[in-house]
């Protein structure tokens, strides 16, 4: 039988052993070391035996073992072979060449000096064998000194313990361990790879009064079982194609594609009396101070999740509806949500309607005014007040016709709306506004009145990430949060809950198809337990959250590089950061684009398709979250983390350029000296590594950039050519204008940033939210081409209306 030279370990390396045995003199490190009791009948197997004594010479540093009887052996129930305590110079005489050669001899005691370095010659580069030699072609000057150098070369890889510090009392354990747990725990940590914090939790546990020694279980196969009386959801799996030109050519044409159930993810909430308790579900709340989503206006109107109607003097209202209503005088106005104020009292939310005399003088005409005689009111945009439900006087019929209802000489019908534009008054067609939820949702009511209702906004997250650094082909993650959550538990990671993955190569579209099919049931409602009670619950896909592509792909509009590829509006490329837009005329409206894609469908060939689709800017095939009820545009905001990155991202680029020599060298010196918030972690160096950045650095380093810049950036730091085009820009007749100019810019969009993030807006906020976008906007453009018509900045125009829509930008 032949003899194993290592330990159970199997270390072949002797430095790895020596890691793991720092702390054991070098004599002892050899023996066989194991904590599985069944094999070794005593604890005395687990160390070194005490007959070993040693110590250290002062004179020659060497080791000297004195070992009892060193020839015994223990099988190795898992293996054949034997294994062999042999002592420790055995086991070195038994290392490879290579191994001993990585040994330092002023800590083993053995010459590392192997057969190798002694026959190679350095100056012919020529191996000798064994029984071959060579003339030295050094002189004894050059050989001395190369070994002098040799000797101030070493170094200790892994320094023994020294004998002093070890106690002098004797005992089965000492003077390694103190007892038998102590020895135990040690190897068992060495023997696994036991991390700290795996560490850390069993001590936890032990220490814990509740933790019995008899309850402990032997087989760890019964904690897989019991693993499946925890609440977690089911696992199922679909096969999904899998597209040639989006993975490897050694990709299988269908994979599986894993997913949970949107049923079970809300049934374990609603029977979770911890996120219960914490959840709202109610009407909207209208407050000074908007950070919810249930502040915001999509939640107020929309039937899915605040309250859809409200009976006054015995007659039933619904949002959406026509109403006449008591101010000074008697109005017509557009019933637009019912909610709650600050004092839990019920307001109603109007839109108000004008006659003909009501009209801006502009407006008047012998058309109108004819039309007027017919019935036709108009609509005021963006004027909404409140009234108490005491204040409602009846009911109003109001027709329309974008609704396609029919109308009849006499009925009131409206066909246009009044707003302003740069505090001009203008005017547009009705069809070119948003629909009211009401009038493309409908729920069905509860089965009997005393069931309580549940309504669940739900907010998906769809995005792909590389799960490999250099990897083209990325995993597109969906995982949704519940609205009705405060905002302090929704972004916790458990309140986070994962739909699945779709695989490389796959599509959104039929991976999210089983999503899709449950969530349109319970658009319109159904029963379910909850807490141990029949519900109601209506749930609905309040807001969808994606990057710049792929949320353009959820909205059916092309990509961002295409002439019309923003999925809000429908301007031209060429003009994104042009400020003369009227964006109430080129806001994109689900009832348009869907009539605008029924068009690109009914044509007969592929190649009108693709001209109508990059006429409007639709994709030829629609999303499937199109099946959905909600407003797809609206619904469908821009994602304000991914953009404000990418340009604070451009901005480091572009100002990393302009620096001359000079310039590098103060940025650093100041960038040095800053003293950074000690939470924060630590920047990369922007000259060097702004590549590697996260977006949490660039938001990071937006904060302290105009400060470093303030302290530093004069003309001299500036290249002159980059620093003349700047001046030409501006319009500046001094240089010194260029630099503040650069500092400016990093001072806007500082500022744009904390608007951006704020936790909650109240109405000064919202306006001072429109200023300084408008004002980044500017500035940008006017200092760097490289801004002019940039996608992420031309997302500026719709941010107040994501604010108003769901009460913040961080809800987005």
């Amino acid at each position: 039988m032949s003899k194993r030279k290592c330990n159970t370990y199997q270390l072949n390396n002797p430095l790895r052993l020596r890691h793991r045995y720092s702390h054991i003199p070098l004599q002892n490190r050899n023996e066989n070391f194991t904590n599985d009791l069944s094999r070794n009948n005593t604890i005395i197997n687990i160390l070194p035996p005490q007959s070993y004594i040693t110590h250290r010479s002062n004179t020659s540093n060497e080791i000297i073992e004195q070992a009892g009887d060193s020839s015994n052996e223990i099988k190795d129930p898992d293996d054949d072979n034997e294994v062999s305590l042999d002592n420790t110079g055995d086991y070195y005489d038994n290392m490879t060449e290579s191994d001993e050669g990585s040994y330092d001899s002023t800590e083993s005691g053995y010459d590392n000096t192997t057969e190798d370095d002694e026959n190679y010659d350095n100056t012919d580069d020529e191996y000798i064998g064994d029984y071959e030699h060579r003339e030295n072609t050094y002189d004894d000057t050059e050989e001395q000194a190369n070994i002098e150098q040799n000797e101030n070369d070493k170094q200790i890889v892994d320094e023994a313990l020294d004998p002093s510090i070890l106690p002098h009392e004797f005992s089965d354990f000492l003077p390694y361990f103190n007892n038998a747990t102590e020895a135990l725990l040690f190897c068992w940590i060495q023997k696994h790879n036991i991390s700290t914090n795996a560490y850390d939790d069993l001590v936890s546990i032990i220490n814990d009064p509740r933790f019995k020694r008899e309850e402990v279980v032997t087989n760890i196969r019964r904690f897989r079982q019991w693993r499946q009386r925890l609440p977690l959801s089911t696992i199922f799996a679909r096969p999904v194609s899998i597209s040639s030109k989006k993975s490897p050519s050694t990709s299988k044409a269908c994979k599986l594609a894993y997913h949970l159930s949107i049923s079970d993810i809300i049934w374990y909430v609603l029977n979770n009396p911890a996120i219960m308790k914490h959840m709202y579900f109610g009407p909207g709340i209208d407050t000074g101070k908007k950070s919810e989503f249930w502040h915001g206006s999509l939640w107020a109107e929309s039937p899915l999740f605040g309250q859809e109607d409200i009976i006054i003097s015995q007659v039933k209202y619904r949002t959406g509806s026509f109403i006449y209503y008591q101010s000074s005088i008697q109005k017509l106005g557009f019933l637009r949500s019912i909610q709650r104020d600050e004092e839990n009292k019920i307001i109603l939310k109007i839109q108000q309607l004008v006659f003909y005399e009501e009209l801006p003088g502009i407006f008047k005409g012998i058309s109108r005014q004819q039309r007027a005689n017919s019935g036709e009111v108009w609509m005021l945009d963006e004027n909404i007040i409140t009234i108490n439900p005491s204040s409602v006087l009846r009911k109003a019929t109001v027709k329309l016709p974008y609704l396609n209802q029919s109308l009849t000489p006499g009925e009131l019908n409206v066909k246009e709306i009044i707003y302003k534009y740069k505090n001009h008054w203008r005017i547009r067609d009705i069809n070119m506004s948003y629909l009211h939820p009401a009038h493309y949702i409908s729920t069905n009511n509860s089965p009997t009145s005393s069931l309580p209702v549940y309504k669940l906004f739900l907010d998906m997250y769809y995005d792909d990430f590389g799960t490999y650094r250099n990897v083209y082909h990325s995993l597109g993650g969906v995982y949704i949060q519940f609205g009705n959550m405060p905002a302090n538990l929704r972004k916790l990671v458990k309140n986070h809950f994962v739909i699945g993955f779709v695989p490389f190569g796959g599509s959104f579209d039929e991976f999210i198809l089983p999503f899709v099919k449950e969530l349109k049931e319970f658009e319109k409602g159904k029963v379910m337990s909850v807490q141990g009670q029949e519900a109601w619950v209506v749930a609905g896909l309040g807001v969808v959250t994606a990057d710049l592509p792929q949320g353009n792909d959820l909205a059916g509009v092309l990509r961002h590089g295409a002439n019309k590829g923003c999925r809000t509006c429908s301007i031209n490329k060429d003009l994104y950061t042009d400020r003369n837009q009227d964006l109430a005329l080129l806001s994109r409206y689900k009832q348009i684009t869907d009539l605008e894609s029924v068009q690109i469908n009914n044509e007969f060939t592929m190649s009108r398709k693709k001209q109508m689709s990059s006429e409007y800017g639709l994709r030829i095939k629609q999303s499937i979250l199109d099946e959905l009820k909600r407003e797809k545009h609206l619904q469908t905001p821009q994602d304000i983390y991914h953009a404000t990155a990418g340009k604070i991202g451009r901005l480091v680029k572009i100002t990393v350029s302009l620096l001359s020599q000079e310039g590098v060298a103060a940025f650093l010196e100041t960038w040095k000296n800053f003293e950074k918030p000690s939470v924060w972690c630590r920047l990369p160096n922007p000259i060097s590594h702004h590549e590697s950045f996260m977006m949490s650095d660039y938001l990071r380093l937006a904060m302290i950039m105009p400060f470093i810049l303030h302290r530093f950036l004069k003309p001299l730091h500036l290249k002159s050519n980059e620093l003349k085009i700047i001046q030409q820009r501006i319009g500046a007749q001094r240089r010194d204008y260029v630099p503040k100019a650069i500092i400016k810019c990093w001072v806007y969009v500082a500022k744009m940033m904390k608007l951006v993030f704020e936790r909650d807006y109240t109405e000064e906020k919202y306006d001072e939210l429109k200023r300084c976008l408008e004002a980044e906007m500017a500035i940008l453009t006017k200092v760097f081409e490289e801004f002019v018509n940039l996608p992420n900045l031309h997302i500026n125009f719709h941010l107040c209306l994501h604010a108003r829509t769901y009460a913040t930008l961080r809800n987005t």
